[in-house]
């Protein structure tokens, strides 16, 4: 529910661009990867996979 309504307030922002919404962290690094964003929001606790292994793994992917 946060994340779904964080992505309503960033598209009414005309400085932000929402470029992916994940549920999981595997999707949320692949997105990552596909887009790479200036700015990631992710949440530590999953109920599927590890939001700081994802966090690692982005960073050490994109580290700007």
């Amino acid at each position: 529910m946060v994340r779904i309504g964080l992505g309503h307030i960033l598209r009414g922002e005309a400085n932000f661009e929402l470029v992916g919404q994940a549920d999981n962290p595997d999707i949320g690094v692949e997105i990552v990867k596909a887009s790479c964003p200036d700015v990631v929001l992710m949440d530590v606790r999953f109920p599927s996979g590890n939001g700081i292994e994802a966090c690692r793994e982005i960073r050490n992917t994109a580290p700007n």
